[in-house]
């Protein structure tokens, strides 16, 4: 029987195709939480790996994670998410966002034979992880939640040098596995 790669850290959200718009000039940035949170944990010195669902017309956007040692899984979807930030004014304190697409719910069938010490579900939109995919995975049957305050003597905890970084780690976080 083939044993599963593991690694540090997995993110399971969408990539956001995010239009920025400032006085009707409109400029398209990568974006989601996959995006802006697997690229520091890489920094950190984490195995990292994301799991996201895009249009196969954008799998290139996802070329930057993978320059940054971030194991990426992307599922084809019939659109990518995208989110319009519309800025009406020049100090840019306020926006008004609009979904543009969406990406699709992410299925059981998408998720890679993988195992996490973390798992961060990092959904963007609502409907897009159904808590039943998370659950009903081989990898995930007994995973727990921990508060910000708890710690943990996992070898990822260790790797953090910062305590306030694995606080922002913890509570950003959805579940461990059942090996920490």
């Amino acid at each position: 029987m083939k044993s599963k790669t593991a690694v540090d850290v997995m993110l399971l959200g969408h990539f956001s195709k995010d239009r920025l718009v400032i006085d009707d000039e409109v400029e398209i940035y990568p974006g989601g939480s996959i995006y802006y949170g697997s690229i520091p944990l890489r920094h950190l010195g984490l195995s990292v790996a994301v799991v996201t669902r895009l249009h196969p017309d954008d799998f290139s956007f996802l070329d930057e994670l993978r320059a940054e040692g971030v194991q990426v899984f992307g599922r084809p979807a019939p659109a990518t998410s995208s989110v319009a930030n519309i800025y009406r004014s020049a100090d840019m304190e306020r926006r008004i966002c609009k979904l543009q697409s969406f990406a699709g719910p992410f299925q059981k069938a998408d998720l890679p034979d993988l195992t996490a010490q973390v798992y961060l579900v990092v959904p963007i939109i609502a409907g897009e992880v159904r808590i039943t995919v998370i659950f009903t995975t081989s990898s995930c049957t007994s995973m727990s939640r921990i508060s910000p305050n708890e710690t943990t003597s996992s070898p990822i905890s260790k790797s953090i040098t910062s305590r306030s970084a694995a606080r922002i780690l913890s509570a950003s976080l959805c579940m461990l596995s059942p090996q920490i």
